[in-house]
């Protein structure tokens, strides 16, 4: 039962976040507010980082995983000289949803990692909200719309 709610929040912040990064380019993913704060590309990178971790958890680590750590893990500092392509990023996004879909259809309640699993999810809608604000900074309009 707890994967059935596990994977209804990724599958509800895959909706926001595509939602959010619908036509920004890779120059504004990188813009940041006038008063420090993180970039759409930061964001994205760290919810990318933090689905690696998820599926590193779950059992299936990515030898790539260091890489998104070292540029997006918590107390980075975006860098445009340094940031990935957005659009990498969100083939990276794309795929790891397909395999936390599958994982976590799989996924064993009472597991030890089961509480970790959830903050995941928990910490990516917190991200996936900040993506819309970082959005609407750009002069763009609401990205996800329901109904």
């Amino acid at each position: 039962m707890l994967s059935k709610h596990v994977k209804s929040f990724f599958e509800r912040n895959h909706f926001v976040v595509t939602g959010n990064l619908a036509d920004v380019s890779h120059e504004e993913s990188l813009q940041t507010s006038p008063n420090g704060g993180s970039s759409i590309n930061w964001v994205l990178g760290h919810i990318v980082r933090y689905r690696l971790r998820t599926l590193k958890l779950l059992g299936h680590p990515r030898p790539d995983e260091e890489v998104y750590k070292a540029l997006y893990d918590y107390n980075t500092v975006p860098n445009s000289e340094t940031a990935l392509p957005i659009e990498q990023l969100k083939l990276l996004y794309e795929d790891t949803q397909k395999q936390l879909a599958d994982l976590i259809d799989k996924l064993d309640e009472g597991l030890d990692t089961e509480d970790k699993i959830v903050f995941m999810a928990y910490h990516e809608t917190m991200h996936s909200g900040q993506l819309g604000i970082l959005r609407r900074m750009l002069g763009k309009g609401p990205g996800a719309k329901y109904g």
